[in-house]
């Protein structure tokens, strides 16, 4: 699709696809990479000739309520679970099975992120045997793969996106329960027992909640579009019957 027009390619996009979606998609991923480009702080001192990289939320405490304004990680996952149930559904439907699954969703992800990793790897050895004593350098080197935190955490929500759709299948709402009780028990154990290790979990169980939550939703919105077989469509979390 190289070749085609903008015009060109909106034809040739089955209209099953969901284009709202696919906006959400790029929206989100533009505000997430200008969002941490945002947040940098870069402080250059010339007097010690030394570089510090930090975060503005911690230099400027005013700028911490904006988030639950431009927040847009969640979103993020949002439409990951969202294309991820449809993916898995309309891939068994034809016959697909797991493998099919990682290797549409999962190994179209990766081949990206090796290219930068790589990338980065060869940047960073030239970086270090031109300039080994820069201030510059660790910082420059740290950052660049820092930002690849959430890359991590969506793949394992990708991988686990076919068993958490089986258990939204048989236990419901409860699957999604699980995950955010989850999360909220390492906050309690947090803050209360004081054993501050244990909020990297968080990463996994909240952003796996939010992913969850979407993918009920697509299911949700699965079912109530499902026609009866008279004309009429079902409605709500169950199947028929449904009145035309």
């Amino acid at each position: 699709m190289g070749d085609l027009t903008v015009s060109e390619a909106v034809a040739a996009t089955p209209s099953t696809r969901d284009r709202y979606v696919d906006l959400l998609r790029v929206g989100s991923l533009l505000g997430v990479v200008l969002g941490h480009f945002g947040m940098a702080a870069v402080v250059l001192d010339h007097g010690t000739g030394t570089v510090d990289i930090g975060n503005v939320l911690e230099a400027a405490a005013w700028t911490r309520p904006l988030t639950l304004v431009f927040q847009v990680m969640p979103l993020f996952f949002v439409v990951g679970g969202f294309a991820h149930a449809t993916a898995w559904r309309s891939l068994r439907a034809r016959g697909g099975g797991y493998a099919d699954f990682v290797q549409a969703r999962i190994g179209r992800l990766l081949m990206p992120t090796a290219v930068f990793v790589g990338a980065w790897m060869a940047l960073g050895a030239a970086i270090e045997l031109l300039w080994p004593t820069s201030p510059a350098t660790a910082p420059m080197l740290q950052i660049s793969g820092q930002l690849l935190w959430f890359i991590g955490i969506y793949l394992i929500a990708a991988g686990l996106a076919p068993a958490l759709l089986s258990a939204h299948d048989r236990w419901g709402p409860g699957a999604l329960a699980c995950l955010a009780g989850a999360a909220v028990a390492v906050d309690v154990v947090r803050l209360a027992a004081g054993i501050d290790g244990v909020r990297w979990l968080n990463f996994a169980f909240v952003w796996l909640a939010v992913h969850q939550w979407a993918s009920s939703m697509r299911t949700a919105s699965r079912i109530a579009s499902v026609p009866d077989g008279s004309g009429g469509r079902c409605s709500g979390w169950a199947p028929p019957p449904c009145s035309p």
